[in-house]
């Protein structure tokens, strides 16, 4: 498929989605299709597994939104930036409503085969969804609240387009993020910093929206002491342009203190997508996604139980 029929591909399933057309949201989907969701808590194959997980978004929250943010398309490969904003009126997941909104970025990474979808993992902040609609309570120190509260990234997409500079190609993009991941494998701050630009923005869970070199340090300065054994481990990169999305598993163990509370021990496992911007052969614009909640669920610093 062009770049053209993808994005009319999905321009037609955002419509779809939008008007709560269920069967209509799932057309572009290969009868064998492989999804994994988490609303459908794994791995979920064929139509009738999509359709009732667009079901329970639309009968849970009647007036849901689905505005997208971005689009990255890369052969036959995509990752479609978007925020979902609604209400708990109807009962999401067959649970009593709570009359919650909630407002969730998300990223949904597609491959296609013969124009249809065979293959999607969609990333993002699920626990944070649960609690935001009141389904899930967290429990924790009013510190530690204050903290959690003030870690919430923005929900905005994107900072701005890329400028005019030369694109960069692929191979550069590839070496770049090998630099990166081994930096990484290093805990090495300077490195790190000296990939971005001076000017370069980062939207954080751990900080929310920062800029610049010195402000970029702190945020991987305090990931290293919280999980000094963490690991990034890349699967699939995604390359628009100057735009690129990899997704990778990041994990690791309490060890150092998260956000300057005392260590856990507790260890953690994530799906994380990266969303990158390259101008000029450094990021100029750096996102991760992933369940924030979740993996404070898993170290152990906030408590989750049922409302």
């Amino acid at each position: 498929m062009t770049r053209a029929e993808i994005a009319t591909l999905v321009a037609r399933r955002q419509d779809a989605m939008n008007r709560h057309d269920v069967a209509g949201s799932s057309r572009p989907f290969a009868p064998d299709c492989r999804v994994d969701s988490p609303t459908a808590g794994s791995v979920v194959t064929g139509l009738r597994a999509v359709d009732d997980i667009m079901r329970a978004w639309v009968t849970g929250f009647p007036d849901v939104v689905f505005t997208s943010n971005d689009l990255l398309v890369d052969g036959e490969e995509l990752a479609w930036i978007i925020t979902a904003t609604g209400t708990d009126t109807g009962g999401f997941m067959g649970l009593p409503p709570t009359g919650r909104p909630f407002e969730l970025p998300m990223v949904i990474l597609s491959r296609l085969r013969d124009g249809q979808i065979v293959e999607e993992r969609r990333i993002y902040d699920f626990t944070g969804m649960l609690i935001q609609v009141g389904i899930l309570t967290a429990k924790a120190g009013a510190l530690t609240a204050a903290r959690v509260a003030g870690a919430r990234p923005p929900t905005a997409g994107p900072a701005g387009p890329p400028s005019s500079k030369l694109t960069p190609g692929r191979a550069d993009i590839v070496a770049l993020l090998a630099q990166r991941q081994s930096a990484l494998e290093r805990r090495d701050v300077h490195t790190l910093v000296a990939q971005h630009a001076t000017d370069c923005v980062m939207d954080s869970h751990l900080a929310g929206r920062v800029e610049g070199h010195v402000a970029i340090a702190r945020v991987y300065d305090a990931w290293f002491r919280a999980f000094p054994d963490g690991v990034l481990a890349g699967e699939r990169l995604i390359v628009d342009g100057h735009r690129v999305a990899q997704m990778a598993t990041q994990s690791g163990r309490d060890t150092g203190g998260f956000l300057g509370l005392p260590p856990t021990g507790k260890p953690f496992r994530i799906p994380i997508v990266w969303l990158f911007t390259v101008e000029g052969g450094r990021f100029s614009y750096v996102r991760p996604l992933y369940d924030f909640t979740g993996m404070l669920v898993q170290i152990g610093v906030l408590k989750a139980k049922p409302a």
